[in-house]
């Protein structure tokens, strides 16, 4: 047999028993007063305690799953779909700022060249084996050097 409690009772014996226990979830919350105390609110004023205090909504885990959108992306000759991307970094001791990804999708083709503050020769004049069959580097081609393959 539990006594009945008054409701503003209730708020001060929730908020203690909340504080005191490490901010115990809502199942283990009601449980444990159950054995207690009875209140007709008592679930009520546990989820409204919940739900208020700052440190238990910083740590509540979600169970929401986020799943970041995703493309497909298919292709049939090589170059025919080519990423870049400059990527800005603390300017190193030998004075390079960064370095240009690109990333061919058909043969997966990728290089990193170093960026400094001019054009990026040594990446022009970088040599690939697909290279024979295009003509001339694939820098050349998707930057449109007037460089000499």
């Amino acid at each position: 047999m539990v006594p009945v409690i008054l409701f503003k009772v209730l708020i001060d014996l929730v908020a203690e028993m909340h504080l005191q226990n490490a901010h115990l979830g809502i199942g283990k919350m009601t449980s444990m007063l159950r054995r207690l105390v009875w209140h007709h609110s008592l679930t009520k004023v546990i989820r409204d305690l919940r739900r208020t205090y700052k440190e238990c909504q910083m740590c509540k885990v979600s169970r929401e799953v986020v799943i970041p959108p995703t493309l497909c992306i298919s292709t049939s000759t090589p170059f025919e779909l080519v990423a870049m991307d400059l990527i800005s970094l603390p300017t190193s001791s030998t004075g390079y700022v960064g370095c240009l990804m690109i990333v061919d999708h058909y043969s997966k083709w990728v290089t990193a060249p170093k960026w400094d503050k001019h054009l990026p020769r040594a990446f022009l004049s970088y040599n690939h084996p697909l290279h024979s069959e295009l003509g001339c580097t694939p820098a050349e081609k998707i930057l449109k050097t007037a460089a000499m393959c």
